[in-house]
């Protein structure tokens, strides 16, 4: 697998949903398995999800070396960022973590599929 077919597979999976009213992403090949994902999707209630992956592949499959989805309302405010920046050390996974608001949480990579699942679970419960 070349990293631009994982990088194929993440953009289906973000035009997939039909809670956005607009998807832009970009993409950055290094070589044939290399990268940089990035995409922004507004959602109907305005709020933002904001991605970035660098992915390399090994043994032909895609490896995320670094991420960052990041979820916020409307005003720009941090709803979730799921990331592995090398700032939060006492977090038992280490260096994968969650914010929530102001708080940092125990977190492994999440898949994008289960990111995108975690938003449209909230966008839900707040138009129920």
């Amino acid at each position: 697998m070349m990293i631009s077919d994982y990088f194929r597979e993440v953009e289906r999976v973000l035009h997939s949903c039909l809670l956005t009213t607009s998807v832009n992403i970009q993409i950055e090949l290094i070589d044939i398995n290399s990268g940089y994902f990035k995409a922004q999707l507004r959602f109907i209630d305005n709020s933002e999800l904001h991605l970035f992956e660098f992915a390399t592949t090994e043994n032909d499959k895609p490896v995320v070396e670094k991420y960052r989805y990041h979820y916020q309302n409307s005003e720009g405010k941090l709803i979730m960022r799921w990331d592995n920046a090398k700032h939060h050390p006492e977090i038992k996974t280490f260096p994968s973590h969650l914010h929530v608001g102001n708080k940092v949480e125990e977190s492994r990579k999440p898949e994008i599929e289960d990111v995108l699942l975690e938003v449209i679970n909230k966008i839900e419960k707040w138009y129920r």
